[in-house]
């Protein structure tokens, strides 16, 4: 029996990661403007996300059937508007950054429910130690749905940094409920 449960658990991890690699969104690549720009702050907006009691999520995982989990998801509502920090560089470009630390963590992913990118932006993340790049997502990543999620940034903090396009052009409304989002807001 042990070696069925092996044989399934090999396989569904290796369907998983062809459909994984078939579905994936894919960067641009790049570096991070404020990386290499040295008129860009270094102080910017730093929320600390709740940590998880890992003690409670290792007993869930132990009353429910099943593997256990990998990760949970802690809900937040950060955008453009109410968190981060813009700032502008001399020729006109706009850059907002968010640091989002979660004591304890392993890694950190984030899922976007409204995710656009105008055509010019750019969608950067990176952990503490910068060495680890996520990006650039571009316009091209734009999915249907809005959904978008990137893969672990490993430690506990990631940073997010949006370059706007000096022309920003609106995000088309799909229905009469969602509105206009800029590419800056």
């Amino acid at each position: 029996m042990r070696r069925i449960y092996m044989f399934f658990l090999v396989s569904t991890l290796l369907v998983l990661g062809f459909v994984a690699q078939t579905i994936a969104q894919p960067s641009k690549g790049g570096i991070p403007t404020s990386f290499t720009d040295q008129h860009v702050s270094t102080t910017f907006d730093v929320i600390d996300v709740p940590a998880i009691d890992v003690n409670a999520a290792i007993q869930q995982d132990a009353t429910r059937p099943g593997p256990m989990w990998a990760g949970r998801s802690i809900p937040v509502n950060y955008n453009m508007v109410n968190s981060g920090t813009w700032s502008e560089l001399s020729d006109g470009t706009k850059i907002w950054r968010l640091k989002l630390t979660s004591s304890g963590a392993k890694g950190l992913g984030i899922t976007y429910d409204d995710f656009y990118i105008p055509k010019g932006g750019k969608l950067f993340l990176y952990n503490e130690t910068k060495n680890q790049i996520l990006g650039a997502y571009t316009s091209e990543n734009n999915p249907a749905s809005g959904v978008f999620s990137t893969e672990l940034i490993q430690g506990q903090t990631v940073t997010i940094e949006y370059v706007s396009p000096r022309q920003i052009k609106t995000k088309p409304i799909l229905d009469q409920h969602n509105g206009i989002i800029n590419g800056d807001k």
